[in-house]
Order: structure tokens, then C-alpha cells, then sequence
């Protein structure tokens, strides 16, 4: 029988990465304090779920292609919610009171109700919370 050499059997950054992540439970087990604080030391085990991950390299770099066309997306979704803030107050503000100093609109028996609508950047929260929370 023979043994490998202490070069193969050399502590390498993935074997590091164990003892950190078990060490803090062998020193909880044994009851030494202040060392619960260390059990975050727990989360280097994540680091193995990369090692050999071919998918996160391509999901990098397919994000980074795509980026520009991400934005643009984004850049006209959110100039189409500014306008329909702007059409939504303009629809619904209804009439200034100057007796009242706000905005009313008839409610659905006819009578004036304050307008909900009071400025497009109120429309636009409506536009906002309404758009991305529709069927939920």
C-alpha cells in the first residue's frame, strides 16, 4: 500500500470552504461561547453549488447581450405609464370647486364626490399599482 502524495492531498480552496462552513457547528456542538455568530459561516456551503455550474456563466452572458434591449423596453414601458397618468387625470379629475378647493366628479347616483385624481402623479401611482397588480 502506498499513500498519495501531500500534494494531492494539499488543502485547496474548496476544502477551506468546508472547514469554514462546518467549523462553526463543531464549536456550537462542543458549547463554547460566542461563537453563534459564526453560523453564518454556514453560507460558504452555497459557494459549491457554483463550482462546475455551466449554466450561470451563460445566463451572465446572455444577460449582458440583452441588456440594451432590456432597457429600451423599460425606457418606453415607463414613458407609456406617464402618459396614461396623464390621460387617466385628465379623464377623471373632474371640476375644480372653488368653494371646496378640490377637484369633483359625479359618483354613479350624480352627486359631486371628491376626485381621487388630484394630480398626474397621483394618476400615475394608479397607473403604476393597477398595471402590475391586475390578477393577483
Amino acid at each position: 500500500l502506498t499513500s498519495a502524495s501531500y500534494s494531492s492531498r494539499s488543502p485547496g480552496p474548496m476544502n477551506l470552504v468546508d472547514l469554514f462552513a462546518i467549523l462553526p457547528w463543531y464549536l456550537a456542538l462542543i458549547h463554547y461561547d460566542g461563537f453563534e455568530s459564526l453560523l453564518v459561516l454556514r453560507l460558504f456551503r452555497l459557494i459549491r453549488l457554483f463550482k462546475g455550474n455551466k449554466m450561470i456563466p451563460m445566463v451572465t452572458r446572455v444577460s449582458s447581450r440583452s441588456a440594451y434591449l432590456v432597457i429600451q423596453v423599460a425606457i418606453i414601458l415607463a414613458l407609456f405609464m406617464v402618459f396614461m397618468a396623464f390621460v387617466m387625470f385628465f379623464c377623471e379629475q373632474g371640476t375644480y370647486n372653488e368653494a371646496n378647493g378640490q377637484y369633483e366628479r359625479p359618483n354613479l347616483l350624480g352627486d359631486p364626490e371628491k376626485s381621487p385624481f388630484t394630480s398626474v402623479f397621483m394618476s400615475l401611482w394608479f397607473v403604476v399599482i393597477t398595471s402590475t397588480t391586475v390578477g393577483y
